[in-house]
């Protein structure tokens, strides 16, 4: 540990003595920065911040359903059911 300060102290002493031209702004750059989005990732971003604000129910899917199972009129078959639940493990 005490090698490594010195060799740090080494260093910082080495440039204080030669002549080193410093930035009279502490910072200071000669050029600046710049981000440039794409028009397709500005289309992307308006597109999903759409999706996020849209509500997750959609109410007229709702109603059918709702309206199909009380007047039973929707059935699934058994073996759509367990073809969709092996679907996913196999």
């Amino acid at each position: 540990m005490i090698n490594n300060i010195q060799s740090v102290a080494g260093t910082y002493a080495l440039n204080q003595n030669r002549n080193v031209r410093r930035s009279a702004e502490p910072g200071a750059t000669s050029f600046r920065d710049e981000l440039v989005i794409s028009k397709e990732a500005q289309d992307f971003g308006s597109m999903l911040k759409k999706l996020k604000a849209m509500d997750d129910v959609r109410p007229e899917k709702v109603d059918f359903y709702t309206k199909a199972i009380q007047s039973g009129r929707y059935n699934v078959p058994s073996a759509d059911i367990a073809d969709k639940m092996l679907g996913g493990i196999f």
